[in-house]
Order: C-alpha cells, then sequence, then structure tokens
C-alpha cells in the first residue's frame, strides 16, 4: 500500500472526484467542496493554529483509493476528525471500496506514522464505512433522525400517528383561519436563492439559536466564517426549501440532494420564531416529503438531533458514535481483527 500525505486538498481534487465516481455510497458531506470549505474555515479560529490539517491518500494494489482528512497537532500528540470541531455532521474515510480490510490497512498506516498520539474521532454514524471496522471500540455519541420515504404522499402520510396527523390538520387550519396562504420554493443550481432571500434566512437562524449581534461586521464575519453559508449556496447538489406564509419566509431546511441515493441530507431546518404558533416546522418536513416523494427520493435525512417534532413526523434513529483512543491502541485493535 503506498501513502501519500497532503498539506493542501486542492492537490486531491482529480482523485477526489475519481473515488466518488467508484463508490456511489459516498454522500455529498464527504465530497470535495464541502470538505474545502471545512478547512478554509478551520483556521479562523485563533486557537486552532497548532493544528496541521492533513489529508492521508493511499493506494492499495493500484486500484483501490482512499482519502482520510484530519487534522494533527504534534506538539500535543493529538489527532482529531474534522468533526470534532463541527459542521460535519457525519464524518467518514472517503475510500473508493468498503473492504472492512481495507478500511484497518489505512487505519494501520495513520497509527504507524503517528505513535503515541492520542486519536479522537466524532460523529461516525452507523451506516459510515468506518463503523463496522469499529464499533467494538466505539462509544455512543449523539442521536441522528433520518425519514425513510415511501412510493407515494399518502402512503406517508398514513404512516405518521394519529396525533401528528390532527397536529398537521391544526397547523394548517391556523394558518387558513388567519389568511395566511403558504407556498414551498425550491431552490438549487438551476434556481438560485437570491442574496436577499438567503440573507434572511440567515437572520432566522441568527435570531433562533441567539446569535445576533449589535455589530454589523461581527455577523458579517460570523456568517463568512460558518462554512454552511457558503456550501448551502455554491454547491452543485445544495438543495433549500423556503416555506412562506404570503411574502414572508417562515421556517426553511438547507441540505444537499443526492441523485444517485435518492436522499436528501439536511444539516439544517429552521423556523422564524414569530410564525411558531403555526408549527411551520412541521408544515415544512411535511410539504418537503411530499416533494420528494414525488420526485422519486426515498429518504429525507435530518442528520443530527433527535427532537421531538423529527421522530413526530416519521423519523426513525440511527446513532453517531465516538472514539478516544490510543493510536498504539487502535492499532493493535485494527491489526487483530484483520482476516
Amino acid at each position: 500500500m503506498k501513502c501519500s500525505i497532503f498539506y493542501n486538498i486542492i492537490f486531491l481534487h482529480k482523485t477526489w472526484k475519481r473515488i466518488i465516481a467508484a463508490n456511489s455510497a459516498i454522500i455529498p458531506t464527504q465530497s470535495f467542496m464541502y470538505y474545502c470549505y471545512l478547512y478554509v474555515a478551520f483556521y479562523y479560529k485563533f486557537l486552532r493554529r497548532g493544528y496541521w490539517r492533513i489529508v492521508f491518500h493511499y493506494i492499495s494494489n493500484g486500484q483501490d483509493e482512499c482519502i482520510v482528512p484530519l487534522v494533527v497537532n504534534s506538539k500535543r500528540k493529538q489527532i482529531r476528525s474534522l468533526s470534532y470541531y463541527g459542521r460535519l455532521d457525519y464524518d467518514d474515510i472517503i475510500s473508493s471500496c468498503n473492504s472492512e480490510n481495507f478500511v484497518k490497512e489505512v487505519i494501520e498506516q495513520i497509527c504507524n506514522t503517528y505513535p503515541q498520539y492520542t486519536f479522537v474521532w466524532k460523529n461516525i454514524n452507523e451506516h459510515s464505512t468506518l463503523y463496522p471496522v469499529l464499533k467494538n471500540i466505539i462509544q455512543v455519541q449523539s442521536p441522528c433522525v433520518s425519514i425513510p420515504l415511501p412510493v407515494s404522499y399518502d402512503e406517508y402520510y398514513s404512516s405518521l400517528s394519529k396525533h401528528q396527523r390532527q397536529n398537521l390538520r391544526t397547523a394548517y387550519n391556523r394558518l387558513k383561519t388567519d389568511n395566511l396562504d403558504i407556498s414551498l420554493k425550491i431552490f438549487d443550481k438551476s434556481a438560485q436563492i437570491s442574496k436577499s432571500l438567503w440573507n434572511k434566512c440567515e437572520r432566522i437562524y441568527e435570531e433562533r439559536h441567539n446569535m445576533v449581534t449589535s455589530s454589523k461586521f461581527r455577523q458579517m464575519w460570523d456568517r463568512i466564517t460558518n462554512p454552511y453559508h457558503h456550501i448551502m449556496i455554491k454547491h452543485p447538489q445544495r438543495k433549500l426549501f423556503v416555506l412562506f406564509a404570503n411574502n414572508s419566509p417562515i421556517a426553511y431546511m438547507a441540505g444537499l440532494y443526492d441523485e444517485r441515493l435518492k436522499a436528501y441530507y439536511v444539516p439544517r431546518l429552521c423556523i422564524n420564531d414569530e410564525y411558531g404558533r403555526y408549527s411551520p416546522g412541521i408544515i415544512l418536513v411535511n410539504e418537503t416529503a411530499k416533494y420528494l416523494i414525488d420526485h422519486g427520493a426515498t429518504l429525507l435525512d435530518l442528520m443530527e438531533g433527535d427532537e421531538k417534532y423529527k421522530l413526530a413526523m416519521g423519523g426513525v434513529v440511527t446513532n453517531n458514535y465516538q472514539i478516544q483512543i490510543s493510536t498504539n491502541e487502535l492499532f493493535e485493535y485494527v491489526h487483530t481483527t484483520k482476516h
């Protein structure tokens, strides 16, 4: 196995695309552009200056390839995954194959390169390539929720509990009673969201999470340094659903749609608190599910967090896991479990 280390992922652009073309199971949050924004934003935090952003590239037998994005602090003898710093709900390697032995060889190479380091890897989802390899040494970290979508909207709606169907009817009736006409608008690469509307959506998120500051410069800087601010309006697989009441946005979700997997991955869903009494979150999920089903999607993945509304709207829990282990112990584990 040949191993190379890169300190700038731009040199792996073609390789990254080649691997993704070879493995249809790789999800959009593992794409080259997604990681570009994560790496650019990484050094906006001063305390991270002691870490080097590195990318391992492996080739086995001139065929199987794997990319492993990490950050390393040689002084502290630490290796961390990028998800340690947020903005990556599902962390994984980018591999052309899912062979457990191949993945174990990749991990062995990392451990050999950095002996006696502490390795922290977060957000390893149970559907990831890493999970089967590490499942016996990882700990539960946090729940995630995805909604399987059937072939028809009627089937989806019928699958909801009687109580939740009543909640939906109540929400729609309140809007009607108050003469608020709702509409769902979809934005993507071919129908781009306007700058003014995206700013309104960002403002909704900031107010919802108490992130509004009195300084316009600070507010602008916080957006610029947030990878989502760029990914959700520039990524080629972006898809944004904005729910309007008359002409006002009352909720939105921003994510990436994978045509191969027929799945929509949503790292951000937010409601406008001014319209909270209308339950715009469940209306948005309902209207988005209707649209996705009509367009052949089979999964609406709401990613991290098991909020009640996600589960009530048909969500199924999957777990994210994490490891914190010395590279020596990790090497011993993967080496002794190879077939």
